[in-house]
């Protein structure tokens, strides 16, 4: 895995990482604050920069990595049980990585590009990134005016 550029995390990593915390908690009714999720992004977005930096060779292991400490830091500061935090951010994570095998195959498509052309082109992340964060950001919208969820977990425990 190729490092990732400063840029990249301000640009591309943190508003993703807000948008799986907000989409995600709204999804299951989960209350968090926009300061909380901000602040649990922009951690997370550190701590990314600093693990894409290491030698990882395992496809994957830094997204596991990124979860994890995603998990714990919206664990700690919504103070919600882990499990709870746990399905909410994977359910963000599922819908990122859907948008992003949807997009990413016809951006590549539409620019003649390749995932090589990402490490050498850092700023094809985030010119790539835009329609997903597009649609994130309505489905968030939607979600939270329409007052749909997929299931409340607010008051289970």
């Amino acid at each position: 895995m190729y490092p990732i550029l400063w840029y990249i995390i301000l640009l591309e990593s943190i508003p993703e990482v807000l948008l799986i915390i907000l989409l995600g908690f709204a999804l299951f009714n989960l209350p968090i604050s926009y300061n909380k999720a901000l602040g649990a992004s922009l951690i997370t977005g550190l701590v990314t920069f600093m693990v894409r930096q290491l030698p990882i060779v395992f496809f994957g292991l830094h997204t596991l990595i990124g979860a994890m400490v995603l998990v714990v830091l919206c664990t700690w500061l919504t103070g919600h049980y882990v499990w709870k935090v746990g399905v909410a951010i994977l359910a963000g994570l599922t819908i990122c990585g859907l948008l992003q095998s949807i997009f990413l195959p016809l951006c590549f498509y539409f620019t003649n590009t390749n995932i090589q052309n990402m490490s050498a082109n850092p700023w094809l992340n985030v010119l790539f990134f835009l329609p997903i964060f597009i649609i994130m950001s309505i489905l968030y919208f939607v979600i939270r005016t329409s007052g749909y969820n997929l299931f409340d977990i607010e008051g289970k425990d």
